[in-house]
């Protein structure tokens, strides 16, 4: 444990040259020395070895202001270099910017996700003083290059800028934000989540009993009320109760109504559940006439799939049978699994028992008691 007795003093605003932005998106806490030159140090030099690809006039400065992480995009300092730039600048963003899609899912997915899994089992508790450094030096230019990647892929913000323009200026919405609603990208775990938020806010607005517990309730309140627990809403029997995953911690759902049963496990590992947690889980599902469950991988993908806290197609049609379910609805598919791959999945699964089939955004699943 080190301490320190040095005063903590921001500087005043005539003591800082230009505009500098506390960057919270990036590092929202105080950053480690070592954060510091791993991570932080690492963004500027990978946006700004990213832009100058495109012949961007503009490069990306830090300053660390006691262990916060400000930021600034700010022109070259050499005006002779911006001028030779801004020559070719737009010719090269039509050039890339639509390759940049492809490039990511065929080029840069592939070895980004292929060295961060190997990254999360490497032990380096043996190495020496030398190797830790080398480490180190590596994995500073691993930073580098995963910036550098993600510098090209904001450049297609520009064309849904455009694309932007081009619906204000056609269709004149009255919703300023319609525009942006219209605009689709790269299916991300941000995109889910905000489009979960947003259902999950329909959900509350539309019933009385939830829209109660939300407004009266604080933050930390809600969320001990939304514990693992059992009640009944509009008629329904609902049931939550925390199942195993990687991430953060994450709940399984049961409702029970007079027609039938419905389970919903759409984050769910059980190969890598405790017993008690395995043997909760299979409770929340038991006997269920229709289960959700998470089947994001394949079975050659199981250490992926492990080390991610997911479920693959095998693992759910397993915890199905051991659960009594009586029918098996997979989702929460692998973002780059495509239709095609999606459909052999079921047809491989045509004679599986539990009876299972693949679930697709819009579809419509009947849930009736089942014998």
């Amino acid at each position: 444990m080190t301490s320190t007795t040095d005063e903590v003093v921001f500087p005043s605003p005539d003591e800082i040259d230009g505009f500098w932005n506390l960057d919270k998106m990036h590092a929202p806490r105080p950053v480690t020395p070592l954060s510091f030159d791993l991570v932080v140090e690492t963004l500027t030099k990978g946006f700004t070895k990213a832009q100058a690809e495109y012949d961007c006039p503009v490069m990306v400065s830090y300053r660390e202001i006691n262990h916060f992480f400000y930021v600034a995009f700010h022109p070259l300092p050499d005006e002779a270099e911006i001028a030779r730039r801004m020559v070719h600048y737009h010719e090269k963003l039509a050039e890339k910017v639509p390759t940049v899609g492809k490039t990511w899912e065929e080029e840069w997915k592939p070895a980004v996700s292929a060295k961060n899994l190997a990254l999360k089992t490497e032990d380096w508790s043996k190495l020496s003083d030398d190797e830790l450094v080398a480490k180190l030096d590596e994995l500073t230019e691993y930073m580098i290059y995963q910036w550098w990647i993600h510098g090209h892929v904001n450049f297609v913000l520009l064309s849904s800028s455009a694309f932007c323009d081009l619906y204000d200026k056609v269709m004149e919405p009255e919703e300023p934000t319609e525009a942006y609603r219209m605009l689709q990208g790269f299916r991300t775990t941000s995109v889910d989540a905000a489009k979960g938020l947003w259902a999950l806010s329909r959900t509350v607005l539309a019933s009385p009993t939830l829209r109660e517990q939300f407004e009266s309730r604080q933050g930390d309140e809600l969320l001990a009320a939304l514990d693992e627990s059992e009640q009944t809403v509009e008629g329904f029997t609902v049931t939550a109760a925390e199942v195993a995953h990687k991430g953060g911690r994450t709940f399984g759902y049961r409702v029970d109504g007079p027609d039938g049963s419905l389970a919903y496990l759409p984050d769910h590992a059980p190969r890598l559940a405790a017993p008690d947690r395995l043997r909760a889980a299979l409770a929340l599902a038991g006997g269920v006439d229709v289960l959700l469950h998470d089947a994001h991988y394949v079975a050659h993908e199981q250490a992926t799939a492990d080390a991610y806290g997911h479920a693959t197609v095998e693992d759910a049609v397993e915890f199905a049978r051991q659960s009594g379910a009586r029918a098996l609805v997979l989702v929460h598919h692998a973002h780059s699994r495509t239709d095609r791959a999606v459909g052999e999945i079921e047809a491989a699964l045509r004679d599986c028992t539990p009876p299972t089939s693949i679930g697709r955004e819009g579809d419509w699943v009947q849930v009736r008691r089942r014998r």
